[in-house]
């Protein structure tokens, strides 16, 4: 009885020191996920894949600033438009609200993918709804 109740207490105390080793780590929260560089590399208007022509880096900073290039071939070049301004998240909706310094304007991303590696978001604008896969980038 005595040798019983002895490894009783040995296998109770080993798995206090064990499982608490266990425990699993913290997932990142949605703003510790979304912020960092991306580029876009898959582009939609309104279900037509316009990839080719539009080319999107996005740069979400930990102090809720942005950059956004918008870049779209032309004949013999490019034409870019930077951007920038503010973001705030809501983590209940998953989405990212940006507001541009330049006009003021503000766009909703409803973010429905976001991992390590990749990101998808959509936007309505005009009436058109864009979606956008973004992957990120070290830059």
């Amino acid at each position: 009885m005595n040798r019983n109740v002895s490894g009783i207490f040995c296998l109770l105390l080993s798995l206090t020191v064990v499982l608490p080793s266990c425990k699993k780590d913290k997932l990142p929260s949605f703003e510790e996920q979304v912020t960092g560089h991306w580029k876009s590399s898959a582009v939609f208007i309104n279900n037509t894949d316009v990839t080719a022509a539009y080319q999107y880096a996005l740069s979400l900073e930990a102090t809720h600033e942005f950059n956004l290039n918008l870049s779209t071939p032309l004949h013999g070049g490019s034409s870019t438009i930077y951007e920038s301004g503010d973001w705030i998240e809501n983590e209940a909706k998953n989405d990212l609200t940006l507001t541009f310094n330049s006009s003021g304007q503000v766009i909703t991303y409803d973010v429905t993918i976001v991992s390590e590696t990749q990101m998808t978001a959509s936007f309505t604008q005009n009436g058109s709804l864009f979606q956008i896969t973004f992957d990120r980038t070290q830059d």
